[in-house]
C-alpha cells in the first residue's frame, strides 16, 4: 500500500509562459553573443588590415631609403632570352573605355600592388620586408601578365597583399594620383564631366605592341545608366578613392568593411590622402 504521504508533493511541470520565458533569455544571450563575436572579429580584420597596410609602407620607405625615390611610374620588365622590354603602369584604377560603358566585371581593378611589389624586387631590402609577410591569408601570388605578353616561356608573376576582408591592397603612385573621368554629383544626383580629366590614358608595352589604355580613377562608377536594374547609385562599388599623395608620396590603402575603395570613410591608409574640391565632403 502507497502512503499518502508519498503523493503529498509532486512535481510541479513548468507552464507554458515559464519555457517561454526560459526561451526567451536563451535567445536574448545568444544574440548578445553574437553581437560581441561579430565586432570582436570586426576589430581583428581592421588590425590586420591597419598591420599590413604599415608593413607595406615600411617596403616603399626602404625603397626610397635605397633608391633616394619612389618606384618609377612605369615598371620595366627586360626579357634576358630576346632582351626585349616591356612595361607596366603602377596603376590604381580600372581599366576602362568610353566607347563600351562601364563593366565592373569585364574591367576589374588594375593590380596596383603586384606592380608596386614587383618594382620592390629591385631593391633587396624593400623585397624583404615585403617577404616578412607568409601568412597565406595574407599574401598571394598572382599573374601581372601572361607568358605571350612577356615573349616568355612563363607568366610574370607577383605578390599582392590580401586585407583582413579579403581584398588587395592598392598602391597609389603620384603619376596616376586625383580622380579621372566622369563621376557622380551626389547633391543634384547626376553624371558630371570634368574636361581635365576625362579620357586619361596610358601606354604599356606588351605583347608585340603598344597598348593604349584609358582608366578610370572615379570614386563612384563610370556610368550610372549602366548599373544593374534596382542598383542605388549611392551603393554602387566605385573605382578608386581619388586621393591625391601628400607630399608626392605614394600610398596605400585597403577598401574597407564595404569593399568599396569610393566610399572614404572606412578605407585604412597608410597616409591620409588629400581630395579634389569637387569631391571633398563625400565619403
Amino acid at each position: 500500500m502507497v502512503s499518502h504521504s508519498a503523493w503529498s508533493n509532486p512535481r510541479r511541470a513548468f507552464t507554458i509562459i515559464e519555457l517561454l520565458v526560459v526561451i526567451g533569455i536563451i535567445g536574448v544571450l545568444v544574440t548578445i553573443g553574437l553581437v560581441i563575436g561579430r565586432a570582436v572579429m570586426g576589430q581583428g580584420k581592421q588590425r590586420a588590415t591597419e598591420a599590413l597596410v604599415q608593413v607595406a609602407d615600411k617596403a616603399l620607405e626602404a625603397y626610397y631609403d635605397k633608391k633616394g625615390e619612389g618606384p618609377a611610374d612605369m615598371y620595366t620588365y627586360k626579357n634576358t632570352v630576346t632582351n626585349k622590354t616591356y612595361e607596366f603602369a603602377l596603376l590604381d584604377g580600372r581599366d576602362g573605355d568610353n566607347t563600351t560603358g562601364f563593366d565592373r566585371d569585364k574591367n576589374p581593378a588594375f593590380d596596383s600592388f603586384a606592380r608596386f611589389a614587383l618594382a620592390c624586387k629591385d631593391v633587396p631590402d624593400a623585397d624583404a620586408v615585403l617577404k616578412s609577410i607568409s601568412d597565406p591569408r595574407q599574401v598571394r601570388s598572382v599573374v601581372v601578365a601572361t607568358a605571350s605578353d612577356v615573349g616568355a616561356d612563363t607568366d610574370l608573376r607577383s605578390i599582392e597583399f590580401i586585407d583582413g576582408y579579403g581584398r588587395p591592397l592598392r598602391f597609389v603612385h603620384p603619376a596616376f594620383h586625383g580622380g579621372y573621368g566622369p563621376f557622380l554629383d551626389q547633391t543634384k544626383n547626376q553624371s558630371t564631366m570634368n574636361s581635365t580629366r576625362l579620357n586619361k590614358k596610358v601606354t604599356e608595352r606588351r605583347g608585340a605592341a603598344n597598348h593604349q589604355i584609358e582608366f578610370r580613377r572615379s570614386y563612384r562608377p563610370f556610368d550610372p545608366a549602366n548599373l544593374s536594374a534596382g542598383q542605388d547609385v549611392k551603393t554602387a562599388v566605385g573605382d578608386a578613392d581619388e586621393g591625391i599623395c601628400p607630399g608626392s608620396r605614394g600610398y596605400f590603402y585597403s577598401s574597407g568593411i564595404d569593399l568599396d575603395p569610393g566610399t572614404r570613410q572606412d578605407n585604412v591608409y597608410s597616409v591620409k590622402p588629400t581630395f579634389a574640391y569637387e569631391t571633398q565632403a563625400f565619403n
